[in-house]
């Protein structure tokens, strides 16, 4: 039997070890998507369908020696597919149907040898049947799926981490041509011995039960149990890959624990016990429920602990009620046939039915619902053919009823989440590249927002509001890594000569909301000549990057999901709303990089953003010394490679380090925590040589000291294990993404990370975090009580906290403390104090800090009116971007208070600020086209502005906008207009309106208004 043995436990270590090696080889093809996997998945439940019909047929041959010849003759033949390297001529060129390609590269590569490993466990099997009658043949099962186990596990620990993929193919072929060798002698063995050897013997355990007892109910349980266990694999697999990485190691944790449960059922019959693994899948679904059911995305240990849990009873439980129902030896053939059949089922449900079907990952609560469905029907089952069941005839319908009871239990506890999760989709997508979904939340607040998810992970939101729309947001805020690029980048030509005329974002801050702190600069550049970019982004997002842009830029968006372009276009306005120019190119980045160096050369990028995510997964081939060097054919001499690094469970600075380090290139860290407004904490690495902008005295605050080890990963060779967090509160990463960080805790839940927006919550964490001494959390809370979020409004609590921050030195603290002494919320009015709070807070650069110390000597609030004093600070605000400032500098040009009067610096500002929505310099500017100051008189450019501070509710705006109308001043006239947009200015009490309004319509303006 040796001799069976080993050639069985070989093939079945060689079937399962090809699976990841493949799947490894081809995933960077596929744009890195967790779909390869469940693709290539179904293709080898092909193979074994394939396989395992192709011995049903041959066992039909009345002669053995026949079934021998005609094997190893394919076998022979297979060798000359070797070595199974997949040729990169199946590369995709472009967006193609990745589905179908990767089956047919893998018919192509590995088919052959696959279907005939595949085969040959229920071959030998057959022959063992027949040469050893007095012995069963199903041990041999449990021995081939022992070796699939090997092969799995011994992939991620042993193999991958030695060798490369190339070195890889090339052992297993070796492999492959021992394994053709141990076949050839075990066949030769076959065949020399007699043939008296192989008479049927119908009294043995091979033919005590003839084909036909089995029954049509016993086939089609056999379907349905195979083809509920790989749905179950392959939904849990989509699980775990979809929020980590495409892994070996997340790929062969599933398989291994589902090829351990066809280890023990098939290995002795009396490991499963229903009384211990039904109730054990109870109760494992009842912890699927409860993390389905959570608010917020679970640990990745919790969801691995869980989920493999339920994988590993689930299979079992599928399993061991198809051994409960095997037939004997003489369709051994036949079963292993439709347990494969069953296989295949599953995997295109899965694979191809299930992204029809659903725009989302269902099928994992589908599989939920057919593996209980379908140990549930087997009990039943067993328990109506029980001899005793007259003596006791109110059990079957006792368990009937408790089997559907408890499936109604089931189904609503995995509807729940999805019916709540769906209640703010506004849109949802799925494609081979991943489940997207449009939300909206915070409706009918000022704050509403629509928000991105791909699978359980926010990938970027913009804000509904018409004024804020345009404001960055999410992981691309001022100060990000990638917000200091965009703003302070120094162009250094080719030759080393420093071009220190900045972009015009160095000198503002870029359409952001105006409560974000920033530091500004101390002094006004003397030279603020513009310097237009080219700036390429790898992954597209929902284009938030794009609101950067200035005329004259231009982006080079590079996107492999189409649908990612439909959703940015259609849902969100980044793109529509940019001055730039940009050009999205559908393909996955790294071979559209590769084609352009071939066709164009290099594309001389000033800044290279990677920011590709599907899901929180990272694709690894971007990551890659060969990608590296590919961005940096790409990028100028003085370019900046900003690499988005921000992930729950995976530590990548040391990979981007040791990517640095092997080209001699600068690196920084940079780290920036969450605020109120609308941004996120986020980790990015900028990888550049450029010291002028490394060394700019804004950036330099914002380093973060690098890791203290380094990774290289190559095409050949990765390994993500070495990535994962080690323990909490890791030196880089103790600000943003400890899970156990409690001021991480508080921002998800004040933003809606985790899930569900949860202001109750999120007050709870923050007093957690002020307690011990988090000053951002004491204005967290200051903001919270200030606004009522979470708590009712309390003027007096919001001061507390306030105040403890701001002596703390926290701008925002002390320019929102400023504003409560001003008004008199919660404290007694005191302008004295708010000026010394607002003057700290602008001292530090603090934007609308500076702008309402500017408002305070503009007014003369508590001290001498001094409007230079308010131009200097103004001019100051406006540099950051602030449009308030911007508007009122414009303003102190227009009546030259503070300032020589000077209309062109007052269109300039005014221009500025109507630029971001600004309502009252959308008005002013409009008033100078009208007027004819400092430009030349357009009344067509005047209605055009003065119309977008109508439509705010701007009530002069409005009166102006009616004016025009009737009098047809750049448009045609119409009365009708005309008294639309009085009747909205009188509405709102402007005097001047109600006026006309009287004398337009004097006989019913007296009952009217």
């Amino acid at each position: 039997m040796w001799h069976y043995a080993l050639t069985l436990f070989l093939s079945a270590f060689l079937l399962f070890q090809v699976q990841p090696i493949i799947g490894r080889y081809i995933l960077p093809w596929f744009g890195g998507s967790p779909a390869v996997w469940t693709t290539a998945l179904l293709f080898f439940q092909i193979g074994l369908l394939a396989g395992y019909a192709y011995v049903h047929w041959l066992a039909r041959r009345p002669r053995i020696r026949r079934q021998v010849q005609i094997h190893l003759l394919l076998l022979m033949v297979s060798l000359l597919v070797l070595p199974i390297t997949p040729d990169t001529s199946w590369e995709p060129a472009g967006p193609e149907q990745p589905v179908l390609k990767i089956l047919m590269l893998l018919l192509i590569s590995v088919g052959g040898p696959y279907l005939l490993l595949s085969s040959t466990s229920p071959l030998l099997q057959s022959w063992f049947g027949k040469t050893e009658i007095d012995r069963s043949p199903y041990r041999l099962f449990a021995l081939s799926n022992l070796g699939s186990l090997m092969g799995l596990v011994t992939y991620p620990f042993l193999v991958e981490p030695h060798w490369g993929v190339h070195s890889q193919t090339t052992i297993w072929s070796a492999g492959y041509g021992v394994f053709v060798l141990m076949s050839m002698g075990v066949g030769y063995r076959i065949f020399r011995q007699s043939t008296a050897q192989f008479q049927f013997h119908p009294t043995s355990p091979s033919f005590t039960q003839a084909p036909n007892h089995v029954s049509f109910f016993d086939r089609f349980l056999w379907l349905v149990l195979s083809a509920s266990g790989v749905i179950l694999l392959l939904a849990v697999s989509n699980q775990l890959t979809q929020n980590v990485a495409p892994i070996p190691l997340l790929w062969v944790l599933p398989l291994a624990l589902y090829l351990l449960s066809f280890i023990l059922c098939f290995e002795y019959e009396r490991w499963y016990r229903r009384r211990i693994i039904i109730p054990t899948l109870g109760g494992v679904l009842i912890l699927t429920a409860y993390l389905l059911n959570q608010k917020g995305l679970p640990h990745l240990y919790e969801e691995i602990l869980i989920y493999s849990a339920l994988l590993f009873v689930g299979c079992v439980a599928c399993h061991g009620e198809l051994v409960k129902i095997k037939p004997m030896s003489a369709e051994l053939t036949s079963f292993y046939l439709y347990v494969a059949l069953g296989g295949v089922l599953g995997g295109i449900f899965v694979s191809i039915v299930a992204p029809l079907i659903f725009n989302g990952y269902w099928e994992f609560h589908v599989a939920l619902l057919t593996v209980f469905g379908a140990t549930g029907i087997c009990l039943i089952r067993d328990v109506a053919k029980q001899r005793n069941l007259h003596s006791r005839p109110r059990i079957l319908p006792l368990l009937s009823l408790s089997f559907v009871l408890s499936g109604l239990v089931l189904l609503y506890a995995i509807w729940k989440p999805i019916e709540d999760q769906n209640q703010s989709v506004i849109a949802a997508y799925r494609n081979f590249y991943g489940v997207l979904r449009v939300e909206e939340t915070g409706t009918n607040t000022q704050f509403a927002r629509r928000i991105l998810r791909n699978g359980a992970i926010q990938h970027g939101f913009q804000f509904t509001d018409v004024a804020l729309r345009h404001n960055l947001t999410s992981y691309f805020g001022p100060d990000s890594g990638i917000g200091l690029a965009m703003r302070y980048y120094v162009a250094t030509s080719d030759s080393g000569h420093t071009n220190l005329k900045l972009h015009p974002h160095s000198l503002e801050q870029p359409k952001t909301l105006l409560k974000d702190s920033m530091n500004g600069f101390n002094e006004v550049p003397n030279d603020t000549g513009s310097r237009n970019y080219h700036i390429g982004v790898i992954g597209l997002g929902i284009g938030t990057l794009a609101a950067y842009g200035q005329e004259g830029d231009r982006f080079r968006f590079y996107e492999i999901n189409p649908q990612v372009t439909e959703v940015a276009q259609t849902h969100f306005s980044y793109l529509k709303d940019t001055e730039a120019e940009f050009e999205i190119i559908h393909n996955d980045a790294r071979m559209a990089l590769a084609q352009e160096w071939k066709l164009h050369g290099s594309l001389k990028f000033d800044i290279l953003v990677v920011d590709a995510f599907t899901g929180d997964a990272i694709p690894i081939h971007l990551l890659t010394n060969e990608a590296y060097r590919l961005y940096w054919q790409h990028l100028k001499s003085s370019g900046i490679l900003a690499i988005h690094i921000s992930n729950r469970n995976l530590d990548l600075a040391p990979v981007i380090q040791g990517l640095a380090q092997t080209s001699k290139h600068q690196i920084a860290l940079i780290i920036n925590r969450s605020n109120p407004y609308g941004i996120y904490s986020s980790s990015w690495m900028l990888v550049s040589n450029n010291m002028a902008f490394l060394q700019h005295p804004i950036v330099q605050p914002h380093l973060r000291p690098l890791p203290k080890k380094s990774i290289v990963w190559t095409d050949d060779y990765s390994n993500l294990w070495k990535t994962f967090r080690e323990g909490l509160g890791q030196e880089v990463f103790q600000w943003s993404f400890d899970q156990d960080d409690v001021f991480v805790k508080a921002t998800n839940l004040f933003y809606g990370l985790e899930g569900t927006q949860n202001y109750k919550q999120a007050l709870l964490w923050f007093q957690q975090a002020a307690n011990k001494g988090d000053t951002e959390a004491k204005r967290y809370l200051g903001y919270m009580f200030q606004n009522g979020l979470g708590t009712e409004r309390n003027y007096e609590t919001s001061v507390k906290w306030y105040a403890d921050a701001a002596k703390q030195g926290d701008a925002e603290a002390q320019n929102n403390l400023a504003h409560l002494f001003h008004n008199g919320l919660g404290v007694e009015k005191n302008h004295d104090t708010a000026f010394h709070w607002f003057w700290r807070a602008a001292k530090q650069g603090h934007a609308e800090g500076q702008y309402n110390l500017g408002i305070m000597y503009q007014t003369g609030s508590g001290i001498d009116q001094d409007f230079k004093e308010a131009a200097h600070w103004f001019l100051k605000s406006s540099l950051q971007g602030n449009r308030q400032a911007q508007n009122n500098l414009g303003l102190l040009y227009d009546t030259g208070q503070g300032v020589a009067k000077n209309s062109k610096e007052a269109m300039r500002w005014y221009r500025r600020a109507a630029e971001q929505g600004y309502a009252k310099a959308q008005h002013n500017l409009g008033l100078l086209y009208s007027n004819g100051v400092g430009v030349p008189r357009n009344y067509k450019e005047a209605a055009r502005w003065i119309r977008r501070a109508a439509e705010q509710d701007h009530a002069l705006a409005q009166y102006n906008l009616g004016i025009m109308y009737y009098q047809g001043l750049g448009m045609e006239q119409n009365r009708d207009r005309a008294l639309k947009w009085l009747g909205k200015a009188s509405d709102q009490g402007q005097v001047s309106a109600k006026q006309v309004l009287q004398k337009l319509t004097p006989a019913n303006s007296a009952n009217s208004r």
